[in-house]
């Protein structure tokens, strides 16, 4: 995702300094990159559609699953971090390296919080009465 993002943001940039945007010639780096953070998410809603209805292998459907949801949260930061960008006069070092910082400590977040979840869930489980 973040390479995608990377590339698009690269391509559409150097396609509005190539004058290939028509009318959108104003538009600058961070604007771009805000969009192309926005548009590089693809949801499998579709492929997990089909996986469901021909009856694919459970763990092939849920590893899909999964990697959208990675998908979707690498997404949201990535429009995060390129808004706050967008909104400054100037991007320091400190700014991208927090901007960095910032990805890192989400991603690590939810991965505490989804083993917290699972957790609960399972001791719940286990020690419920049936």
């Amino acid at each position: 995702t973040i390479l995608a993002c990377a590339m698009l943001g690269l391509t559409l940039f150097g396609l509005v300094k190539a004058g290939a945007m028509g009318e959108i010639n104003e538009m600058g780096f961070m604007e771009i990159m805000v969009f192309s953070s926005l548009i590089v998410a693809v949801d499998p809603v579709a492929v997990l559609a089909v996986f469901n209805e021909i009856g694919v292998n459970h763990v092939l459907y849920f590893i899909v699953f999964g990697e959208s949801l990675l998908n979707d949260g690498v997404t949201v930061v990535l429009y995060k971090v390129f808004q706050a960008y967008n909104l400054m006069d100037t991007i320091t070092g400190a700014d991208i390296i927090l901007g960095i910082v910032k990805f890192f400590v989400v991603c690590l977040g939810g991965l505490f919080l989804g083993i917290l979840a699972g957790i609960t869930s399972a001791l719940l489980t286990k020690l419920s009465i049936h």
